[in-house]
């Protein structure tokens, strides 16, 4: 504890809640045990399974189930097991950055937004220098417009609480973000990009009250998409409009992706055996189906498919469990994700699975911090201050 300018006791530059302005108690009869839990809260605690929430525990589940089924598929098909596998890799990638994301909400906002920031900045700046189909940090455009929707969320999330001259870098930053996403020239991802926009645009103006609607109309976007997708896989021909940002090569990667997933429709026939099935494989660039619920039901057939859809399911869950407005930017983010990785592959790459994933973890851990007032988050956007309850 140390004291200010004026001599009020601080804690890493913040005043208990029992301070007002000035530094002096803005209720006599103050609750200790409110200062005492103001503390504790700021407190880095060490997770363990029994503190995990429920969610928590129901998702880390999910991955693992999604893991051993991913092996356990392989096997069945007699297919060897690639330990670095993205079946593997991206979700413990997941995992960290969920946990990053939590950490980040608890850490110094200045330096956050300052680094964040920095990184928008050098992506762009790489993607601006190095762009191409195989330029920018990530080597491929498409994955780094996904980064970059996802740096654009976090963001966003931070401006919300931020003021002054924080708020207007952090703003800043995401109009650097939309910079590099059209530099990237991915019109999937641009086309994907605008409802986040329009809900940094409504969460920084006025907020919102009630976090039903994004979260139905997130669920209906991923199902709606990931039902079209399959429909457009099984279908000769495309609609013009469908072929805009879409090149033709998905729509042959699509139907082969869906043929092999009707060869073994419940297990799968195993990871790595799109590569092999697919002629259009044998272009490097082209190994994946660019799909992810499409790959997914190939390589590990409706049980992968349906783990699949359980953990996007989490996801969203996640999500919801802060204000109100955090909610909307969250959810917008992971319905980003999610759309994207239906017409591309891009959760094989780990910095874009890591950025979803501090979006998700950033977005739960105003849980903890909310707790004993859930709408808390939302006043303090509103310019007001939530004082304990004695």
């Amino acid at each position: 504890m140390n004291r200010d300018i004026t001599g009020a006791a601080t804690i890493n530059g913040q005043k208990p809640p029992s301070e007002n302005g000035v530094g002096q108690p803005s209720d006599s009869r103050a609750d200790p045990r409110s200062v005492a839990a103001w503390v504790l809260s700021r407190v880095p605690r060490r997770e363990t399974w029994s503190s995990l929430s429920r969610l928590d525990r129901a998702g880390l589940l999910l991955l693992a189930a999604f893991m051993v089924w991913a092996v356990t598929t392989t096997l069945l098909n007699h297919r060897p097991v690639q330990p670095l596998s993205p079946y593997l890799v991206s979700p413990v990638i997941a995992v960290l950055g969920v946990v990053v994301g939590r950490r980040l909400v608890r850490a110094d906002p200045g330096p956050v937004a300052v680094g964040l920031v920095g990184i928008v900045a050098y992506v762009t700046l790489d993607v601006v220098v190095r762009g191409g189909p195989a330029g920018g940090p990530l080597g491929y455009a498409n994955s780094n417009a996904a980064l970059i929707v996802q740096l654009m969320a976090l963001t966003g999330l931070m401006a919300v609480n931020a003021r002054g001259g924080r708020r207007r870098l952090l703003l800043a930053g995401t109009l650097l973000a939309a910079v590099a996403l059209v530099a990237t020239d991915c019109r999937a991802a641009m086309i994907i990009s605008i409802p986040l926009l329009a809900a940094i645009w409504v969460a920084v103006a006025r907020g919102v009250r009630r976090r039903w609607w994004p979260v139905t109309l997130g669920a209906v976007a991923v199902v709606g998409s990931a039902a079209a997708v399959i429909l457009g896989a099984g279908s000769r021909s495309w609609l013009p409009i469908a072929t805009y940002g879409l090149s033709p090569a998905r729509h042959v990667l699509w139907r082969d992706a869906l043929t092999l997933w009707s060869h073994n429709p419940v297990i799968g026939s195993g990871l790595g055996s799109f590569r092999r099935f697919s002629a259009l494989a044998k272009n490097p660039d082209l190994t994946m189906a660019h799909c992810s619920i499409l790959q997914i039901g190939a390589e590990t057939g409706l049980i992968g498919v349906g783990l699949f859809t359980a953990i996007l399911a989490v996801g969203f869950a996640l999500v919801t469990q802060s204000s109100s407005t955090v909610t909307l930017l969250a959810t917008a983010a992971w319905t980003a994700a999610a759309v994207h990785s239906f017409v591309d592959h891009t959760l094989e790459f780990p910095a874009v699975v890591l950025a979803a994933g501090a979006v998700t973890g950033w977005a739960s851990g105003h849980n903890s911090i909310d707790s004993a007032d859930p709408s808390a988050g939302l006043r303090e956007h509103r310019g007001y201050r939530a004082r304990p309850v004695p």
